[in-house]
């Protein structure tokens, strides 16, 4: 096939001490998709937020509104009080981080009233249709206030 275009074959090879006969334009592509890699990293690393300190409890602090309890949601680092409520009263969970934590199983329950959730057994609010608690399920949020209290000991009340 005829081709009214020709163009020459370039191929330039360089002699590098240790390593031998080389491609120069497989070289110089090679170093610029090096430094584009390390570059990347470097300034990836540089530019990441700095680990933040743990937001705390002031001392002696009893009273909580709705809005504090929802600033501990268990999204914070390690160390970091992870509030919830139950029944009125507010619980620090943080020694189940495991559990109550960002992605822990129960974090649905945290920063926020889970009275609800509690008392009808259930981990998401999907599925709540908002009616008046039964006798049983007064029940079962008697008992999971028992376990909260002994386990993690309630560290105040809502307020309004």
């Amino acid at each position: 096939m005829f081709s009214p275009f020709r163009y020459p074959s370039i191929s330039v090879r360089m002699q590098i001490p240790l390593i031998g006969d080389v491609n120069a334009l497989a070289l110089v592509v090679s170093s610029g998709i090096a430094a584009v890699l390390l570059a990347n990293f470097f300034l990836s690393k540089s530019s990441a937020d700095p680990p933040r300190k743990p937001k705390i409890i002031a001392e002696g602090k009893t009273e909580f509104t709705l809005a504090e309890v929802a600033l501990f949601d268990g999204k914070g680092p390690e160390g970091e009080p992870i509030l919830t409520i139950i029944d009125g009263l507010v619980y620090d969970l943080q020694k189940g981080r495991e559990f109550y934590g960002e992605g822990g199983p129960y974090h649905s329950f945290v920063g926020r009233d889970c009275s609800r959730l509690l008392a009808k057994n259930q981990i998401s609010d999907a599925s709540d249709t908002g009616l008046e608690l039964t006798d049983t399920e007064k029940d079962q949020l008697e008992k999971w206030k028992e376990f909260f209290q002994g386990k993690y000991g309630s560290i105040g009340k809502v307020v309004k």
